[in-house]
């Protein structure tokens, strides 16, 4: 038996880089890997409410990305405000990513 076998990992950046790794590693090792919108991965906690509530408590934004917030991204890269804006990887996480260094506490 895989030692991740019947565990669900949420793995956010998990189309690129390192993020990319993580999943193919936890897959090999048997686990189900979700990269998709938060909402997916409360559904599978034990107290998905409990979860949420505790998930928006530790995070810098106050809440969580909604599908606007990527589309906000996509429609100023395809403007001319983004001439310059290339080869890039745009992280959008509401802060989640810049606090966690800075407040090992968080997770």
């Amino acid at each position: 038996m895989n030692s991740l076998q019947h565990k669900t990992a949420l793995v956010t950046g998990g189309r690129q880089g390192i993020g990319r790794a993580i999943v193919d590693r936890f897959v090999a090792e048997g686990a189900r890997v979700m990269t998709g919108m938060a909402d997916a991965a409360f559904a599978v906690a034990n107290d998905p409410e409990a979860a949420k509530k505790d998930a928006l408590a530790r995070h810098p934004a106050g809440r969580l990305g909604k599908p606007d917030d990527i589309a906000s991204l996509a429609a100023w890269l395809a403007s001319n405000e983004a001439g310059f804006a290339t080869g890039q990887c745009y992280t959008l996480d509401g802060g989640m990513t810049a606090a966690s260094p800075l407040n090992p506490g968080l997770f």
